[in-house]
């Protein structure tokens, strides 16, 4: 089943965690709402099998201080 998560994010933000897990982290796919989509393994990637983080990415120097939404899209088991 396909499963698409909306998170408020700020600069202080380097990850989310989903609600359920991806059937394959492949799957997964991130961009930030009103901007573009973004790259995975170069901008997220996703570990401990429902974080998905871009800590240490060039999109981890992108968010401000007011809250951004990224959508999170994935199919899940």
């Amino acid at each position: 089943m396909f499963k698409v998560e909306y998170f408020s994010v700020d600069s202080t933000s380097n990850y989310v965690d989903l609600a359920s897990t991806p059937s394959d982290t492949s799957s997964v796919s991130l961009d930030v709402v009103g901007g573009t989509a973004q790259a995975m393994p170069l901008d997220f990637s996703v570990v401990d099998g429902t974080r998905v983080t871009w800590e240490t990415t060039p999109l981890d120097s992108q968010f401000d201080s007011t809250a951004d939404i990224v959508r999170v899209m994935y199919d899940r088991t």
